[in-house]
């Protein structure tokens, strides 16, 4: 058989043309879902990618790698995660206990807000307005929350108390907590379910008995999970957790800030384990 002999840039080219097919380089992507963000109005955007930058910064990726899209509905950054298969995501408790699964969801940070450090959800009800006892032995309650909670997740914030949230409640969906808020002053709903930065300023509104009423308080929740998907490669996965620490420090207040961000903290998994115990298990 005569051997078949190519010069060497032809050679190149072919080896190179193949590594190029062999190994297509990944888009960084990060997905922010939050309620606060809401305030940010026609400057999310820009908000977002002031964010952007810095986490590239901290991480020392390349300028304008990283890519992304924040929510002010965390149910839409659901769907835009399951689509689109980025990297990394900030998440609410909920979001990031119903996609945990599926996406291989690796906690490798918390991001506190103005909530603080101690996160609970809260039953508001009108001044007057008769419960009848505590809401989860009081069947037929309208529910004013602002995306339709699963069952598993109801179950969580009861502490287990109510056996199928989706019978014993009557939800009502409304656009955002202030909404909730304003379904409970109408009489459009019974108790609104409000998130803890939504309920610290009616503190003293319902501390003075004026037109609110705490009825409930769930168990203690994880703040925001910094995680990393199935999808963030290792070298990627442990350039951001390494990051975290010096995300929101210095130069990073301000774009932290601008997400309704305080502080970071890396690592600690074992703090969301309760919550996806509660979840797994109260179907």
């Amino acid at each position: 058989m005569r051997a078949i002999h190519l010069p060497f840039s032809a050679v190149l080219l072919v080896c190179t043309a193949g590594a190029v097919r062999a190994a297509p380089t990944a888009t960084r992507q990060m997905v922010v879902a939050n309620e606060v963000l809401a305030a940010g109005g026609k400057h999310l955007d820009g908000n977002f990618d002031a964010f952007l930058r810095r986490i590239e910064q901290v991480a020392g990726w390349a300028a304008g790698s990283l890519r992304g899209k924040a929510f002010a509905r965390p149910r839409e950054a659901v769907e835009h995660l399951r689509k689109t298969k980025p990297a990394f995501a900030i998440l609410p408790v909920h979001q990031f206990l119903e996609l945990r699964k599926e996406l291989k969801l690796e906690v490798i940070g918390r991001a506190f807000g103005l909530e603080g450090t101690q996160i609970a959800y809260w039953g508001v009800t009108a001044v007057g307005q008769k419960i009848g006892g505590r809401i989860e032995e009081t069947p037929g309650l309208r529910l004013a929350v602002t995306e339709a909670y699963d069952n598993q997740w109801l179950r969580v914030l009861m502490d287990g108390n109510v056996k199928d949230p989706s019978t014993h409640f009557k939800l009502v969906e409304v656009p955002s907590q202030q909404e909730a808020l304003a379904a409970v002053l109408a009489k459009r709903a019974d108790v609104a379910l409000l998130y803890e930065l939504e309920f610290q300023p009616l503190k003293p509104r319902i501390e003075a008995g004026n037109d609110y009423a705490w009825v409930y308080t769930s168990g203690p929740l994880p703040p925001p999970a910094i995680v990393a998907t199935k999808f963030a490669s290792r070298t990627d996965r442990k350039r951001l957790t390494d990051a975290l620490s010096k995300l929101c420090k210095t130069d990073g207040a301000d774009a932290c800030g601008r997400m309704g961000i305080l502080y970071v903290q890396s690592g600690k998994p074992e703090l969301y384990q309760m919550v996806i115990t509660k979840y797994d298990n109260w179907r």
